[in-house]
């Protein structure tokens, strides 16, 4: 009723699963990511590194960051606030580059009383409102003991 199957082909059965398995792992983690540093946060943070004079001369140009780690419970964001620490890199050093972000609430339109919470929540249960990045300081590899503040 049953034929057995040999010793081989269970094994190669396993490894095919486990690269499967961790493949999709891989991707998913490379998608979150990648939605991550799309936000509009990140993108105003790196925007700032960029545009700021003194990081670019000790980085050199130009100035790419290389991601952060999605398992440090340091990076994180809530819709509110978010804080990272993402690795950077120039043509004469690299570093960490460490930003705080808000969002600020936004004013109701209809008259000139503040926004109440209930107006501010999206259907995500985010607030409305745009991104500020309130503190960003650089950290260089070859420096490890100073840092460079960005904005405080």
């Amino acid at each position: 009723m049953f034929s057995r199957v040999s010793n081989k082909t269970l094994a190669k059965i396993a490894v095919y699963g486990a690269f499967g398995a961790i493949s999709a792992v891989f991707y998913m983690r490379y998608s979150i990511e990648k939605r991550l540093r799309g936000q509009e946060y990140y993108t105003n943070a790196l925007k700032l590194l960029q545009n700021h004079t003194g990081a670019v001369g000790l980085l050199g140009q130009p100035v790419r960051d290389r991601g952060f780690d999605l398992s440090d419970k340091v990076n994180f964001c809530d819709g509110r606030e978010a804080h990272f620490e993402v690795t950077v890199r120039g043509s004469k050093d690299r570093g960490t580059y460490y930003f705080w972000a808000r969002r600020e609430a936004q004013q109701n339109t209809e008259d000139s009383k503040p926004a109440t919470e209930e107006s501010l929540q999206t259907t995500a249960g985010a607030p409305k409102g745009t991104w500020d990045i309130y503190r960003a300081e650089l950290e260089l590899k070859s420096k490890p003991d100073q840092r460079l503040v960005i904005k405080n």
